[in-house]
């Protein structure tokens, strides 16, 4: 039976908020250009049984390189990011594959990915490496399509076209997304390590180590961050602060009202709990931190959108009444209602998914153990006054398999999508069910 592993998460200890000022986003932050470009991933090595130079050279016949990003990189590897790069295949890092003979981690590809500002299907794009030199033309390798060369040691493919947002030395987790006019909204969370001097990558140092004081050296904490994307400029702003650093804080949501102001929702643990959080940003400025959530149990995991009127719905994961509800609530003016439960089970609910559609309706999809395996089931919400209500739960998929992780959406004809995922004899694979007057569901589907 497959079960999911709830880690309590109201006992944790609030983190240690020594040395908060460690490598702030701030540093050196500047606005990113979003250039228009095609971008091909080229995927170095993929018959490799040892390690192999594969540096190299690109160069185009029209227009010019927008950038190179490595894929696979590690150690040493390094690009230029606009002409040339250093990379070699190698053994995995991991001891996968090896058996009772002794049989050694296999050799993995390496690769650099080469956006190009043409977009001219005769656009001749050349290639130099260690191994040997080839060619290709924008228009040999369209969407979906393979290209193999140098006796399939090279494969290449057309991919998106990405530009890295965030250059700081931390991590950074859990980006949500909003559009509205001519702006995009990205909101994230900044893990800051602490002090990197004491860290030990990959190693113990000592055998056995003499101390083990690095391990316990202070962490800087979690930071909520929001960048803008200008379509008409094609330029994302550096990063602005949402949160105070030093925070210990799960997951955001971002979504922008009908008066264009844009909401960042986040969990965040204050006092051994975590409770969701709010603050909006208009004209150049934040509003003060607004609390969500009161009850005792855990509020994690928070998802927004704006429905047609320009109200924002946000729905999250809680612990409530001995187990794991979705809750809801909706926006009215500068507050929000008191949260309403979605799920209708006993047994523990996950991961909330939610959609608006252009014809005013608002639908939330979640998974459910509560006959024992995971389903997928999803809920009309509506606004009546000062409370949220909703429709019967509908079930998506509630077979005896593992179906979970939705995703919702509306298409412009006010049906409602919901994917999914559910395994198959050696994995997962991702379904779209669709219904229609009939309780049956194939691997497309909708709800009308």
């Amino acid at each position: 039976m497959h079960k999911r592993i709830w880690i309590t998460l109201t006992g944790l200890a609030a983190l240690t908020i020594a040395g908060l000022s460690l490598y702030p986003q701030s540093r050196g932050a500047k606005p990113v250009d979003m250039q228009q470009a095609v971008a091909f991933r080229l995927r170095l090595g993929m018959t490799d049984n040892q390690a192999t130079d594969w540096s190299g050279s690109v160069a185009v016949s029209t227009g010019r390189i927008e950038s190179i990003q490595g894929w696979r990189f590690r150690g040493q590897d390094t690009t230029d990011g606009k002409s040339s790069w250093t990379a070699w295949s190698g053994r995995s890092l991991i001891n996968i594959g090896r058996n009772n003979a002794g049989t050694p981690p296999p050799t993995l590809a390496n690769g650099v990915t080469i956006a190009v500002s043409s977009n001219d299907p005769s656009t001749r794009i050349d290639v130099k490496t260690k191994q040997g030199d080839f060619s290709f033309a924008e228009g040999d390798v369209l969407p979906g399509a393979r290209k193999r060369f140098l006796d399939n040691r090279i494969l290449v493919e057309r991919v998106p076209n990405t530009v890295r947002l965030t250059t700081s030395l931390e991590d950074e987790d859990y980006p949500a997304i909003a559009q509205s006019a001519d702006n995009v909204y990205a909101s994230y969370v900044q893990f800051v390590r602490g002090d990197r001097k004491e860290h030990r990558w990959m190693t113990m140092g000592d055998n056995p180590p003499k101390s083990f004081d690095f391990v316990a050296r202070p962490v800087g904490g979690d930071q909520v961050f929001l960048s803008v994307f200008s379509k008409g400029k094609r330029t994302w702003s550096e990063p602005l602060p949402v949160t105070a650093t030093g925070q210990d804080i799960m997951r955001t949501a971002v979504a922008v009202d009908g008066s264009k102001r844009v909401w960042v929702f986040y969990s965040a643990n204050r006092k051994n709990n975590f409770d969701l959080y709010a603050k909006s940003y208009a004209n150049g400025r934040w509003s003060a931190e607004q609390r969500l959530t009161t009850d005792e149990g855990t509020d994690i995991n928070p998802v927004a959108a704006t429905d047609a009127s320009g109200r924002v719905w946000i729905a999250w994961q809680a612990f409530r009444n001995s187990n794991l509800e979705i809750l809801a609530a909706a926006q009215q003016g500068d507050r929000f209602t008191r949260e309403a439960t979605v799920s209708f089970s006993k047994a523990s609910d996950w991961d909330p998914s939610i959609a608006t559609a252009p014809n005013g309706e608002v639908a939330i999809a979640w998974d459910t153990y509560d006959k024992g395996d995971y389903d997928v089931y999803f809920r009309r919400l509506k606004l009546n006054g000062a409370a949220v209500q909703m429709d019967t739960p509908t079930p998506v998929a509630a077979s005896d398999r593992f179906e979970a992780r939705a995703s919702a959406a509306y298409d412009r004809d006010n049906r409602l999508w919901v994917a999914y995922e559910r395994p198959k004899r050696n994995g997962a694979r991702i379904r779209v069910p669709m219904s229609a007057s009939e309780p049956r569901f194939t691997a497309i589907t909708m709800w009308p």
